[in-house]
């Protein structure tokens, strides 16, 4: 299994939230970002990500 990690906006993290689900089929454990990577983005517009939203994606077999 692998991690998955998106980052959202205030803006949002709705949407990328319902993304997220919609791709693994599973709701991520989301968190208020703290120190992040330089290359972390909003996964929907690209600003700076207020939170981070991640999961172990499911084996797809």
């Amino acid at each position: 299994m692998k991690e998955s990690i998106w980052y959202a906006c205030e803006e949002h993290v709705d949407i990328t939230l319902d993304d997220f689900v919609d791709t693994y089929g599973i709701p991520p454990i989301m968190d208020v970002c703290g120190s992040l990577p330089s290359r972390a983005k909003c996964k929907w517009c690209g600003n700076k990500p207020k939170y981070q939203l991640k999961a172990m994606e499911p084996n797809t077999k």
